[in-house]
């Protein structure tokens, strides 16, 4: 019984694997600094400008140029459903400043 067990675990262990691999293709890491009235409204539209930056940057890399041209034309709230994940690997703000190293992954069906 511990071996079939085992033999699972190894699979799945090299699944995982081959998906975060897969993801590679469908990330970017975007870095941001914007200024504002405050640090709030900083992070808020750099955190669209990354949105929006990063699924281009990855259209690029994975649709033709014209496809890349539709994207690049739809609204923020429209290039917000493309994406999968966005973390925060690096931070820092002040009173009107916001910035940050943001690794931005999309949903590969999309």
């Amino acid at each position: 019984m511990s071996k079939i067990f085992a033999c699972i675990l190894c699979i799945a262990v090299l699944l995982t694997g081959n998906v975060n691999a897969a993801d590679d293709r469908y990330s970017v890491v975007i870095k941001v600094d914007v200024s504002d009235e405050n640090a709030s409204i900083a992070r808020e539209k750099a955190l669209n400008s990354a949105t929006r930056a990063a699924v281009n940057a990855i259209a690029k890399r994975i649709s033709t140029s014209d496809g890349a041209k539709k994207i690049a034309n739809m609204t923020d709230a429209q290039i917000i459903n493309f994406v999968k994940e966005t973390s925060v690997l690096n931070e820092k703000n002040s009173d009107v400043r916001y910035m940050a190293d943001l690794k931005i992954i999309i949903n590969e069906e999309n």
